[in-house]
């Protein structure tokens, strides 16, 4: 009866431990798309992103907290994080363009210092949702074209 109750104190003790990380959303830096773009928005449509580079934030609260690089050290694939910086996310009050947020689901991690590697070789950074203002507008996956980063949609949610 007494090492039942250690190990179900054990048990408990590691779920704590585990649901006790911070969680932070991993998404692609803030895109603004024309009102006219986004209601046209259709299946097999693509998104150009009008970047070259893959660079991710981490946002907690509606609070941009990180950014990050992706890092290949060997077989393993991380995320460095290169700068911290706690501001607000800023939506645009245009009438012609809507702020998208590009999400790739929830990221935990121990601390946020420059320097910190999350390793991410177990993730798929291929699919993503689409989010305008705070809901879920559409799904898809992140595509090379012409060496820019775009969003191929496979589902809009109207």
């Amino acid at each position: 009866m007494k090492n039942e109750n250690q190990a179900l104190r054990l048990a408990q003790m590691m779920q704590d431990r585990v649901t006790a990380l911070p969680s932070y959303e991993l998404a692609l830096p803030l895109v603004e798309v024309g009102h006219s773009k986004l209601k046209k928005l259709s299946v097999d449509d693509v998104l150009l992103l009008a970047c070259d580079d893959l660079v991710f934030v981490l946002i907690e609260n509606e609070n941009i907290c990180a950014q990050l690089a992706v890092k290949v050290i060997g077989e393993s694939c991380y995320l460095e994080i290169t700068s911290i910086a706690k501001k607000p996310i800023i939506t645009s009050n245009s009438k012609k363009y809507q702020t998208i947020k590009i999400s790739l689901g929830k990221l935990q991690s121990r601390k946020l210092d420059v320097g910190y590697r999350i390793d991410i070789t177990q993730r798929s950074l291929q699919d993503v949702t689409l989010i305008v203002e705070g809901r879920t507008y559409a799904s898809g996956s992140l595509i090379n074209v012409d060496e820019e980063l775009a969003v191929k949609i496979d589902k809009v949610e109207k």
